[in-house]
């Protein structure tokens, strides 16, 4: 088997997105906006929390913030600006919009307990919104999206990199995921003994990260072909080696010009636990001590 030159893609696994028209029917309707009817959200508590500060609301016992709120949030607002936004498209795919009540639960938050200090936002139905585990996938992404490209080999990640076979000039990105490394098919030849795995979700979002930054991403897909680190070995000859790298490549066009980013310090790994403050609504009086209390403690 031999390690091609990243320079092709397999058209095979080329697919196109399809979206789900389905909308919910009635009965599904009342029981998103059952919490929200209501008037039920929180906020994460821990003040090292990337998104605190932040309300969410709920669907049944599902946490989601508002994207127009997080897009807001620093260090996030810093990363967007700095980044190509085919980098970090996928988001999208994982939002959904707001209903009426839960826009109007949004838009009530904002006024009335926060005195508009998220800005002047009129949530909508067309609003849209993300599961917490997502919001925080999303900004461990950026962040080591950004990390990478500023700081190269130097920023410390397990979860992208290039592997550098027998001290080749060639360098064949990979995802970690379960403990193993899983490669783009497409950089292989003599492969049709291998298995070969799909991946989906953010695993994709970094590995056509990867490719981007090596020019070798082409097509639209849903689904990326890869091949895992350890059903590869078996086939390799046995004096092959490998190292994980980063290699500093200046001909991307992922960054746009901004030197704020070369200052903001990130972090990854801070605490994401979030308590759940979950209220019922509040009576007037409530909502008085809360926004003075916000005041305050601005």
């Amino acid at each position: 088997m031999s390690i091609l030159k990243n320079t092709r893609s397999n058209s095979r696994f080329t697919r196109t997105t399809t979206y789900d028209n389905n909308y919910p029917n009635d009965k599904e309707m009342k029981t998103i906006d059952e919490q929200s009817l209501m008037g039920r959200f929180g906020w994460p508590e821990n003040d090292l929390d990337p998104f605190a500060g932040i309300p969410y609301i709920l669907r049944d016992i599902g946490k989601y913030f508002a994207v127009d709120m997080i897009l807001e949030k620093e260090p996030i607002k810093t990363y967007i600006s700095c980044l190509n936004k085919d980098v970090y498209s996928y988001y999208i795919t994982v939002t959904t919009c707001a209903t009426k009540a839960e826009s109007n639960l949004l838009n009530e938050i904002n006024k009335i307990h926060c005195d508009n200090q998220l800005g002047l936002i009129n949530f909508t139905t067309e609003s849209l919104l993300i599961k917490d585990t997502d919001a925080y996938s999303f900004h461990e992404f950026l962040d080591t999206c950004c990390n990478k490209l500023f700081h190269h080999s130097k920023a410390p990640s397990n979860k992208i990199g290039f592997l550098r076979f027998s001290d080749s000039l060639i360098f064949v990105p990979f995802v970690s995921h379960n403990k193993d490394r899983y490669l783009p098919f497409f950089c292989f030849s003599n492969a049709n003994n291998l298995k070969i795995e799909f991946i989906f979700g953010w695993d994709f979002a970094y590995l056509k990260f990867c490719c981007m930054y090596q020019g070798t991403w082409k097509g639209s897909y849903d689904m990326f072909p890869v091949i895992a680190l350890s059903s590869l070995q078996d086939h390799l000859p046995a004096d092959t080696h490998w190292e994980v790298c980063w290699p500093q490549l200046q001909t991307h066009n992922l960054l746009y010009t901004s030197p704020s980013i070369k200052n903001l310090k990130v972090n990854a790994k801070r605490s994401r636990k979030i308590q759940d403050t979950t209220t019922a609504k509040p009576s007037n009086n409530e909502l008085q001590k809360d926004t003075q209390k916000r005041k305050h403690n601005g």
